[in-house]
């Protein structure tokens, strides 16, 4: 008996499915209005958290960069992780171009700066009050801007210490148009050093 009251019971709970009251068997065997339903259910919420992103942040970057600052710790100023203003420069295409104009800020300070200490300067402070001469970290100058700007150091490609190929070492030599007698001579002058090493 009580199995059947269970039963009962549960035939009288009223059922959704997505906002559909089913009647019958025909109603859940309606696949196309169910995913109308859902469809209809998702273009009328938006999904995931809303944007923290305002129009403002672009002039906020491109004058935090032209400060020297990087475009990283500008998440930390308006409270953000960076990642997400990587996603918003992906996002926004206003963002991802005052990023640019804020990186090209960046490298005037940091150049203005080398330019600056390189030339030399020293401030006086009236009479007798001395002198404070300004000095600049050259190694920690460089290693900002390899890191921040992608600066090289130049490699020379010369190749003068790599072995020849000896057709190469032949053309050398008939370039020279040396006699037979002159090249033995400089033969015998190496294989004099080689054995004297």
């Amino acid at each position: 008996m009580a199995k059947a009251k269970k039963k009962a019971a549960k035939k009288k709970k009223k059922f959704k499915l997505f906002g559909i009251k089913p009647t019958s068997y025909k109603d859940w065997s309606a696949p196309i209005d169910v995913t109308k339903k859902i469809m209809e259910q998702n273009v009328s919420r938006p999904e995931g958290r809303p944007t923290d992103y305002k129009p403002e942040y672009c002039s906020q970057l491109v004058e935090h960069m032209a400060k020297g600052l990087s475009f990283e710790c500008f998440a930390g100023t308006i409270g953000v992780v960076k990642k997400t203003l990587y996603n918003w420069c992906d996002q926004f295409p206003q963002f991802l171009h005052a990023k640019e104009i804020g990186t090209a800020k960046s490298m005037i300070f940091w150049e203005q700066i080398g330019i600056d200490h390189i030339v030399s300067r020293s401030e006086s402070f009236g009479q007798g009050m001395g002198s404070e001469s300004k000095s600049l970290n050259s190694s920690a100058w460089i290693f900002n801007m390899k890191n921040r700007f992608n600066w090289r150091d130049k490699i020379d490609h010369t190749h003068e210490d790599v072995p020849i190929s000896p057709d190469t070492l032949l053309k050398k030599l008939a370039s020279l148009k040396l006699s037979k007698e002159d090249l033995l001579a400089i033969a015998n002058e190496q294989n004099n050093e080689t054995t004297d090493a």
